[in-house]
């Protein structure tokens, strides 16, 4: 169903709220949510407690509880250590060791971190303690997103290049280049895709719109041009809309989600294809010329020759798109190695077609073009740990996480895998991932898996680099990384292909404290997210003989030998989409003191309590539609000033904020406040939603459901800053939030709500 489909049944569809009918299960607009925090996770637990989820540091012991007071009478196996997470008969959930009494890993007393009482019973500590430094924090967004993927384009100049092939000659093949787009602007060349020598030859092809919203598709053979175009206004900013362009026989046609545009060209029975021997698609922009590129997200790339895949008038994709496909209604199937390029769809910049030997083509990224977890496809599955898994955010200024100093995170002279995903923001500069090395002693027996400032992956001892990758790491993708070493061979993985291979017998039993996303050393601090880092000691997971290895698809386990594994799955706090990580700034947490349904919320304290989220795309409106909104309950005086939320860097510019003060709603932008209404009350849930409909220009505040002000609003909201809730920009306590907030969302590109309406009567769907 195209956008404006979507929009004309809206009326008799539940989601809208406006409708007296049972809330809907799923929600048919979530592929526009970028946040949602429902408030229901572990009562007591924020994003700051990261476990071990390996064997080799587990304990089990028998003891009782009384206060926070722990005694233990017997130790079956193991060691117990502070910072383990405890399980146990009767033990409350996300119980942790806090400090030594006068036991010190064996029979004595400990504290935990929890009041209960517990009879003796047998208690398991989970894993090693893992030490939390600077703001680190845990979320959901991870390799796995259940949300789809797409790719972003901040401005142009960002765009793919598949190499030069015989492959991407069009000839006089039937063809179909298509593609989900979300532009952020409608900039003077809008390039989607062009095949062209570099020389400007005479047979080409150049997929694009306008300023104007016209999509056009212009073939060159000779000195002729054949266009089909669509009329003005077929693509509009911020919104996901199917495009695609089908050679059918002479013809040429474009159509935007499924329907035929306004012209067709009779095309030329000459073969469309460029002289000598470069051919060079480019996806998102046309090579020579750095303005002429798409600024926004595509989404589901896919270039197929000798087959028109769309014939009339078809229903969109529903979901992503595949090398090959069966027929349906006015689609053609595609078999074989039909398809060229199918790309935008992965946690990586990867073509997933087989044209190239079944293997896909290399794809080369110019720009800071990254991967999102933004897609027009709905999820099949709300978010769970198990399935989707989850992700560590450090900031590159003091974030990083140490493990104790045990010969079990020693690897050794023996068989061992070290393996993790990282999502890198940086580029040109050392930055270490996995770390026990010291810039002094230790030597060769220190182990270290690093970035340098040529953005090649190393493997380091103290003297002596063991590994340096062929391949450099791109940022703004997710990344496979594998160490693995069986008997005397040790070989490096990126993405599954090994890129460096070597012979050694090496022995790492250097037993430091190791640290994730640092040199132990406070150097080299990691930017970005880094996701299932497993350390197996004793085996090698995968044959450091083979040239590839299979990726993995799923969040990593426990198997045998598992010394550590950190998969980042244990926030209290978390984003429903997948797509950010949240720092839970003082003592911000889930509580069960309150809730407007489901049993808890997120509870602030109003003296230093908020929620930060990374600086990402997900909270660039531009000048498209928007609707943020929750439920709040204050607890602190309706006269007092407090934040809901603040997306602002500095006290001035285009990025909106919305408090109470006074008794009244505020909303701030740009050193103004275009709206100052409402009635606040405390003690009581609360629905408010700010709402941007780009097409009437206009941002209206809705409390429970009745519109309280608006303002003519034609502001470019094109910050990429951090968004927080719960406090605002400077973070001053004495304006942090004093209360309860649920069911947080951020929805981009779409206005819920057009005119008052009935609040939700339900939880927000999470898929």
């Amino acid at each position: 169903m195209s956008f404006i489909s979507k929009i004309g049944s809206l009326a008799s569809r539940a989601y809208g709220w406006a409708a007296s009918v049972a809330a809907v299960v799923t929600d048919p607009y979530y592929e526009y949510t970028t946040l949602l925090l429902p408030g229901n996770g572990t009562n007591g637990a924020q994003n700051n407690l990261f476990l071990d989820s390996g064997s080799a540091g587990d304990a089990v012991f028998t003891a009782s509880i009384s206060g926070t007071t722990m005694t233990v009478s017997a130790v079956t196996s193991g060691t117990i250590y502070v910072g383990c997470l405890i399980t146990g008969s009767g033990v409350l959930a996300n119980t942790t060791i806090t400090a030594l009494g006068t036991g010190s890993g064996g029979i004595g007393t400990y504290t935990v971190s929890q009041s209960q009482t517990v009879a003796s019973t047998t208690i398991t500590s989970d894993g090693f303690p893992i030490t939390r430094n600077g703001n680190t924090t845990q979320g959901t967004f991870s390799p796995f997103s259940q949300t789809g993927w797409g790719g972003f384009a901040s401005a142009t100049g960002q765009y793919l290049t598949a190499p030069g092939n015989a492959a991407f000659a069009f000839t006089t093949s039937n063809w179909t280049v298509e593609a989900w787009i979300y532009p952020t602007a409608l900039n003077t060349y809008n390039f989607i895709y062009t095949r062209e020598a570099s020389t400007n030859a005479t047979s080409e092809i150049e997929f694009s719109f306008s300023s104007t919203g016209q999509v056009n598709c212009a073939v060159f053979v000779g000195s002729t041009q054949y266009t089909a175009s669509t009329s003005t206004g077929a693509i509009v900013a911020n919104r996901w809309q199917h495009v695609a362009a089908v050679r059918n026989g002479s013809t040429v046609t474009v159509y935007v989600d499924g329907v035929a545009g306004g012209t067709t060209a009779n095309v030329s029975t000459s073969s469309i294809n460029d002289p000598g021997t470069s051919y060079v698609p480019n996806i998102l922009n046309q090579a020579p010329a750095a303005n002429r590129g798409m600024q926004g997200y595509c989404s589901n790339f896919r270039l197929a020759i000798g087959v028109a895949v769309y014939t009339a008038n078809f229903t969109a994709p529903t979901s992503p798109l595949t090398a090959t496909q069966s027929a349906g209604t006015n689609i053609s199937a595609i078999t074989g190695t039909q398809t060229k390029i199918l790309t935008f769809q992965s946690n990586r910049f990867v073509d997933n077609s087989v044209a190239n030997s079944g293997a896909g083509w290399t794809l080369t990224v110019t720009g800071s073009l990254s991967v999102q977890a933004f897609s027009p496809f709905n999820p099949t599955a709300s978010w769970s740990a198990a399935t989707y898994g989850g992700s560590g955010y450090f900031d590159g200024s003091g974030d990083y996480l140490a493990t104790p100093s045990n010969s079990a995170l020693a690897v050794g002279s023996g068989d061992f895998c070290i393996e993790t995903w990282i999502y890198w923001g940086t580029s040109g500069a050392t930055t270490v991932i996995y770390s026990n090395a010291l810039n002094s002693g230790g030597g060769d027996a220190q182990f270290e898996i690093q970035i340098n400032p040529s953005n090649k992956v190393l493997v380091n001892g103290w003297n002596i680099v063991f590994l340096t990758s062929a391949t450099s790491v791109v940022p703004n993708q997710w990344t496979h990384i594998a160490v693995c070493r069986s008997g005397t061979t040790m070989s490096l993985f990126l993405n599954g292909a090994r890129d460096a291979t070597t012979t050694t017998s090496n022995n790492f039993s250097n037993t430091n404290p190791f640290s994730v996303g640092r040199n132990p050393n406070n150097v080299y601090f990691f930017l970005g997210f880094i996701s299932n880092l497993r350390v197996v000691k004793g085996s090698s997971v995968y044959d450091p003989t083979q040239t590839t290895l299979t990726v993995p698809t799923a969040p990593l386990t426990a198997i045998t030998n598992t010394s550590l594994l950190l998969n980042f799955t244990n926030a209290g706090i978390y984003d429903a989409t997948s797509k950010n990580d949240l720092e839970t700034v003082g003592n911000a947490q889930i509580s069960t003191a309150q809730s407007k349904w489901g049993g808890s919320s997120m509870a602030f304290d109003g003296t230093g309590d908020y929620l930060n989220a990374a600086s990402s795309a997900a909270f660039t409106f531009g000048t498209g539609s928007f609707t943020i909104e929750g439920w709040h309950y204050l607890t602190a005086s309706s006269t007092s000033t407090k934040y809901l939320f603040d997306q602002r860097v500095s006290g001035q510019g285009f990025f909106p904020a919305l408090y109470i003060s006074s008794g009244s709603y505020n909303v701030y932008i740009n050193s103004t406040i275009p709206i100052n209404a409402g009635t606040v009350v405390a003690n009581t849930w609360v629905h408010w939603a700010l709402v941007k409909n780009s097409g009437t220009s206009t941002t209206t505040l809705y409390i429970n459901g009745t519109s309280v002000g608006s303002f003519s609003d034609s502001n470019n909201y094109s910050s990429t800053a951090q968004f927080r809730i719960g406090s605002e920009f400077t973070a001053a306590a004495l304006y942090d939030w004093q209360g309860y907030i649920q069911d947080f969302r951020v929805t981009k590109g779409y206005a819920r709500y057009t005119a008052n309406f009935t609040p939700p009567t339900a939880a927000f769907p999470t898929l």
